[in-house]
């Protein structure tokens, strides 16, 4: 048994470094302990229905065809959404009918989809790119991120990551990803190869983007092209603001203390 077991743990030592598949195994783990614990469950309401028969005691129901493992109960013939359970208190819900189905359908969807976008984050490294729009965005699965450069407050290269928390994302021994907290920054959007500077530092109002590159002379090519396009924004509202001087702009507008 414990060779066995042990068997079975293998794969996730080895996939130590991948924490998606990491959830997937459990998630594989979790359903078939599910059917096992089911298989039981089953097997022991069995017994007991067979001891009421043979000692003529009072038998709740006797649909026993329908309650395929003793907790799942599949009736096409009742138009049921929820029964009563056979055992214990609450409701259980009748897969036989279409919106039993429905909901089983819309489950195993959702649980799904979740697992595909998380693998496909295994495969997709964040990207952050610089609209005509003067937007950037940083795309990504389950973490993408937009935000005007008028919104920037000040942009750095740094060559060591502040010490935070991991809030949502995910964060391996190579990268981290999603959202963050630092005591000295606060709120962190990250996405970065860890151990491998420079990162490119981006401050907004509330809240900071840290951002890199696999190569650093890729992240450096950023960090100037980034610096270039700011700088242009800069100047264009400058020419702007001069060309109408009776505009007023408020003074807590990001970027009003680097055009004035």
């Amino acid at each position: 048994m414990w060779v066995s077991m042990l068997g079975f743990l293998i794969p996730l030592v080895l996939l130590h470094a991948w924490t998606v598949y990491q959830v997937t195994y459990f998630i594989v783990w979790l359903v078939t302990f599910i059917i096992l614990l089911s298989g039981l469950f089953r097997s022991a309401s069995c017994s007991i229905l067979a001891i009421k028969r043979d000692n003529e005691w009072a038998i709740d129901t006797d649909e026993d065809e329908y309650w395929v493992n003793g907790i799942t109960y599949h009736n096409p013939m009742d138009k049921r959404l929820l029964v009563q359970k056979r055992t214990g208190g609450g409701m259980a819900l009748n897969t036989g009918t279409i919106g039993g189905k429905i909901i089983v359908g819309l489950i195993l969807t959702i649980v799904a989809a979740v697992l595909f976008i998380l693998m496909l984050s295994e495969f997709i490294a964040p990207k952050l790119i610089v609209t005509p729009e003067h937007r950037i965005e940083i795309e990504y699965p389950m973490h993408a991120y937009k935000f005007d450069i008028s919104e920037i407050e000040e942009v750095r290269l740094i060559d060591k990551i502040p010490s935070s928390i991991r809030i949502n994302g995910v964060s391996t021994s190579k990268y981290a990803r999603g959202q963050f907290r630092a005591s000295e920054l606060g709120k962190i959007r990250m996405y970065i190869y860890k151990n491998n500077p420079p990162y490119i530092q981006i401050k907004l109002r509330g809240v900071y983007v840290i951002y890199n590159e696999d190569d650093p002379g890729k992240t450096n090519d950023l960090f100037f092209n980034l610096e270039r396009q700011v700088n242009s924004y800069i100047s264009r509202e400058r020419t702007t603001r001069s060309l109408r001087p009776e505009a007023k702009y408020p003074a807590s507008c990001p970027l009003a203390c680097m055009i004035f």
